[in-house]
């Protein structure tokens, strides 16, 4: 099987890790490790747009997205 990520790669290389622990248990911790800084990043985010009452941009600066990913795509 081969790794979904780099950092899994490098965990099942060590030898004392990889007699502990199966690729199972590191995919499940990496998921839930991913999962963890997702979630934290969007309250962080959410913290700091309140704390410091940031408004919402106006949709004139706004450009629909199928305009914007043409702009990046072509």
């Amino acid at each position: 099987m081969f790794p979904p990520s780099r950092s899994m790669f490098i965990l099942l290389e060590f030898a004392p890790i990889a007699a502990l622990v199966s690729d199972g248990q590191i995919y499940v911790a990496l998921l839930a490790g991913g999962a963890y800084q997702i979630l934290y990043r969007i309250f962080l985010t959410m913290w700091f747009v309140q704390r410091y009452k940031i408004k919402a941009l106006s949709t004139g600066f706004v450009n629909p997205i199928s305009q914007s990913f043409r702009v990046v795509f072509n």
